[in-house]
């Protein structure tokens, strides 16, 4: 009786649902974010692609760098160095927030609901955000997906201007 009202409210979701929402986000992300950041090499758009698909959860690095095809983890952080990328946990945990940003403008998907779908604790899911991108989960939805691409971008390009502003000195 209660799932049947809930359905008619449209609260409930079935399983398939969800991952057809959580697909749907991962297209719009597998877009929006190499086209915002076009300068980078092959190479690089690689690596968000391979963010994006793992929905920003890298595991272990090491792991991580050799299944993208590198010999080590830090050959992989030189990469990002020189593509001007932000290390990798902080690169996961940006695809991540726009991942989740991207659900919550989409069909209002709390944090929370989502750490819970994937089997996580939610209160990591929110430290994560706020630690590596710097913003509260509230202050990130607030915003919204755009503005949110745009710091991410900007964190991205942090490397060529001091480099830019080096060469001018």
């Amino acid at each position: 009786m209660l799932q049947r009202h809930t359905e008619r409210a449209g609260r409930y979701q079935s399983p398939g649902s969800r991952f057809a929402r959580r697909i749907r986000g991962m297209l719009d992300l597998r877009t929006a974010v190499p086209q915002a950041v076009p300068w980078l090499s092959p190479l690089g758009h690689k690596i968000l692609s391979t963010l994006i698909a793992c929905d920003g959860k890298i595991g272990s690095v090491e792991v991580f760098a050799h299944n993208a095809g590198f010999t080590s983890r830090h050959q992989l952080a030189r990469l990002l160095h020189r593509e001007g990328l932000p290390p990798l946990e902080e690169l996961g945990a940006w695809v991540y927030t726009l991942g989740r940003l991207l659900d919550w403008e989409a069909s209002h998907v709390s944090l929370c609901k989502s750490a819970l779908w994937s089997g996580d604790d939610p209160g990591t899911h929110y430290r994560r955000i706020q630690h590596l991108c710097g913003v509260r989960w509230s202050e990130a939805r607030t915003v919204g997906f755009d503005h949110m691409l745009v710091r991410f971008v900007q964190r991205c390009g942090r490397r060529d201007r001091g480099i830019a502003q080096s060469h001018r000195a």
